[in-house]
């Protein structure tokens, strides 16, 4: 949805020229919905970046959790124009349409092992090393923060004739991992 939970990790980071990854089917009365309207956010970067940059800067843009951020592919897209796909949730199902719109990387939440693993298995046999789509997983909770700050904004606009309003995004960590244990180099 316009003003979602993707556009608003979107403004979080920086991502420019967006579209949605996957537009909006015809409404039910048959009209057209907004053409911003669709799952996840494709777009770009003002600046070329490289992965490890980036995932540092979608680290800093949300709120910290035990698991950080995660990245898997190779630290090498410095090219101009770099396009990212947004998106949160268990997006895995949505990777041949990451591949589709020609992403350089796809952020989202909750990447499981095996689909992660074929993807950039793929990309790399496709590719090379510097084959995308690149992947940044954040936690849930983090991909949805940004979101409230909107929520909250909406409110108070459209309840503004009922009087007065006040709303207040809560910075409880609703994250359910409280601990993270890195594993012990090996000899």
């Amino acid at each position: 949805a316009p003003r979602g939970v993707a556009d608003a990790l979107a403004d979080a980071i920086g991502l420019v020229d967006r579209s949605p990854l996957v537009p909006a089917p015809s409404a039910p009365d048959g009209g057209a919905y907004p053409v911003e309207t669709g799952i996840g956010r494709v777009g770009r970067l003002e600046e070329p970046t490289t992965l490890r940059a980036f995932a540092q800067r979608v680290a800093a843009a949300l709120p910290a959790t035990e698991q950080g951020v995660r990245g898997a592919g190779e630290d090498l897209f410095p090219r101009q124009g770099t396009r990212h796909v947004m998106l949160h949730h268990l997006a895995d199902s949505l990777f041949d349409a990451v591949r589709s719109a020609g992403a350089d990387v796809y952020v989202t939440a909750d990447l499981r092992h095996h689909p992660a693993s074929e993807l950039r298995e793929r990309a790399e046999f496709e590719g090379g090393a510097a084959g995308g789509p690149f992947l940044v997983d954040v936690a849930h909770f983090a991909s949805e923060w940004p979101w409230l700050r909107y929520a909250a904004a909406d409110l108070t606009e459209r309840l503004a004739d009922a009087g007065t309003v006040e709303t207040r995004v809560s910075v409880r960590r609703t994250d359910p991992w409280t601990a993270r244990i890195g594993s012990a180099p090996r000899a």
